[in-house]
C-alpha cells in the first residue's frame, strides 16, 4: 500500500508537472505535527477550491515541506484552498538473521489460520496503517484550510481525533 500511494504522489507530481498555469507561484513551506510531534515522510497536497492547479509536498523527518506546483518547490497558486494529508507507517524490514526455510511448516500453517481467518471475516490484510485520521486524507472532511500567499510557514497541527 506504501509503494501504491508512493506511485500516485509521483504521478501526481508528473501530472502537475504537465501543462500550463496562469500566474505566478508564491512559495509555501511549513511543517505538519501530529499532536505536538513532527510527521515525517507525510505527502502534503493542497487541493484548490476553485478550478486550478494542486500544489504538493512530502514532509522531512522534522515534518517541514515546501510546495511544488510545476518546479520543485516552487510554492503555490494564490487562492483558497483545502489541504490533505496521508502518512502511513512502515512495515519493518525482515531480520536478516532469520531463516526463512527454519520452521517453513509452521510458517506455512500459521499463514493458512490467517488467510481463512481473513477471509470469514471478509476484511484485507493491511501492510501499512494510516497514521493520521481519515478527516485529514479527504477534501470532503478535511478541516484545513488556507488562502495563499499567507503570511509565514504554515503550521499544520493535526490530532489523533481529527478536529
Amino acid at each position: 500500500m506504501f509503494e501504491r500511494i508512493s506511485l500516485v504522489f509521483v504521478a501526481l507530481l508528473f501530472l502537475i508537472s504537465m501543462g500550463c498555469g496562469g500566474g505566478d507561484t508564491v512559495p509555501v513551506n511549513g511543517t505538519v505535527t501530529l499532536d505536538g510531534i513532527p510527521l515525517a515522510n507525510a505527502n502534503v497536497v493542497f487541493h484548490a477550491v476553485a478550478s486550478g492547479r494542486p500544489a504538493v509536498a512530502r514532509t522531512n523527518a522534522s515534518g517541514q515541506f515546501s510546495l511544488s506546483s510545476i518546479g520543485e518547490n516552487d510554492g503555490a497558486y494564490p487562492g483558497d484552498y483545502t489541504i490533505t494529508i496521508v502518512a502511513v507507517s512502515e512495515t519493518p524490514a525482515p531480520d536478516a538473521n532469520v531463516d526463512p526455510m527454519k520452521d517453513l511448516d509452521q510458517h506455512i500453517e500459521n499463514g493458512m489460520k490467517e488467510l481463512n481467518k481473513e477471509q470469514n471475516e471478509m476484511q484485507p490484510r493491511r501492510s501499512h496503517e494510516s497514521l493520521v485520521h481519515e478527516n485529514y486524507t479527504s477534501v470532503a472532511k478535511s478541516p484545513l484550510e488556507i488562502t495563499v500567499p499567507n503570511d509565514g510557514p504554515i503550521e499544520l497541527k493535526l490530532t489523533h481525533d481529527g478536529t
